[in-house]
Parts: structure tokens; sequence; C-alpha cells
């Protein structure tokens, strides 16, 4: 999808081409989901132990690994999302919008436009 049409103008870092990214979404936000409760029985654990050592080291120690790991997995879903988005990384003009179809699959260096 284009956000912009030949001839105008770009600030870098703006969005000109965004490419399919409805399951990178839904990853993020089965992600999301996952790292919120983490968080939940990271707080909960963590309120436990101090309070009445109720819980023990490892066990506080295995729930915060499971929060480190859940935390590592939503950064590294939104960090793919965000790579479906092809930013300017320049200002300048758009000359051209290359020819694709939707739906198409796309390499590192394929041409999605020319900004000059």
């Amino acid at each position: 999808m284009h956000h912009f049409a030949e001839d105008d103008l770009v600030e870098k870092g703006q969005v000109v081409v965004e490419l399919r990214k409805k399951l990178e979404e839904i990853e993020v936000a089965r992600r999301k989901t996952i790292l919120d409760a983490g968080k939940r029985d990271l707080d909960r654990t963590t309120k436990l132990f101090k309070a009445t050592r109720s819980v023990s080291v490892e066990k506080m120690e295995e729930v915060q690994a499971k929060y480190d790991v859940a935390l590592a997995e939503y950064e590294t879903a939104a960090q793919q999302l965000k790579i479906r988005e092809i930013a300017a990384p320049f200002s300048g003009r758009i000359t051209n919008f290359y020819e694709l179809e939707e739906g198409e699959s796309v390499q590192i260096q394929t041409p999605l436009a020319r900004l000059v």
C-alpha cells in the first residue's frame, strides 16, 4: 500500500510503503496478551515473596524468567511488524513506484519506489 503518490515530497522517516502485515499484527496482539498475563503473575508472585516469603526463591526466579522471555518475544514480534513499513531513508521526492502485484513476494533489495 502506498502512502504517497508519484511526485510527492516526503520527509526522512515517513512511511512510504506498507507491506501486508495482518499476520504480524495478530502475533503482536498474541504476544502482548501473554506478556500482560506474565506481568500480572510476576507482580503477584513478587508481592507474596516480599510480604510473606511463602514463595520460594526458585519459584520467584522461574516467574521472572517467564516474564523476561515473554517480553523478549513481544519485542521481537513488534520489530517484525515494524519492518513491514518501508520508510524514506532521506527527504526527497518520489519519482516512481515499481509495479508489483498485490500479494507478490518481495525480497531484500527489491525496489519498491524511487526517491530522489
